[in-house]
């Protein structure tokens, strides 16, 4: 009998100490959080433009010189990936919005050099020219308009 209640005192202690023993703790669900991503910046509003002088009508055309330097009337090398142009009349950097009137297009060029009178109203680098797309017709009816950007004063 001593036998017995050894064998079940040893039972009660294991279960015992069973009812005892802690839980493994529980796994924390993993939680991902997304990066926050700031938002760019708005872009600046387009400057408001005005015009500085009546507009003119007329036909305009493209020009650019091939492998050979062109220094323009103002002294500049031509550069056929800058918006600019020639005119007779125009002054030298007056800027001017040039408008397609059979289609919806314009460009803001910049005047930097001169062409002959009685000519075409203005002529375009290749870059605003192809911004107007002039490339395949090498012509198109305009109207000019000298522009300055508005102030606020």
């Amino acid at each position: 009998m001593h036998k017995r209640a050894a064998i079940l005192c040893s039972l009660g202690l294991a279960g015992a100490l069973s009812a005892c023993a802690v839980p493994p703790p529980k796994q924390a669900a993993l939680v991902t959080v997304a990066p926050v991503v700031a938002k760019p910046p708005a872009p600046p509003p387009a400057p408001q433009l005005v015009a500085t002088a009546p507009q003119v009508n007329g036909v305009a055309s493209w020009y650019r010189t091939g492998r050979r330097l062109h220094r323009t009337y103002s002294g500049q090398m031509l550069n056929n990936d800058e918006f600019t142009a020639a005119s007779s009349v125009l002054p030298m950097g007056t800027m001017v919005r040039v408008e397609r009137v059979d289609e919806d297009r314009s460009v803001l060029v910049r005047v930097n050099d001169r062409m002959p009178d009685n000519h075409r109203v203005i002529d375009l680098s290749e870059i605003a020219a192809r911004e107007l797309g002039l490339m395949g017709c090498g012509v198109a009816t305009v109207t000019v308009t000298p522009v300055e950007v508005a102030s606020d004063h």
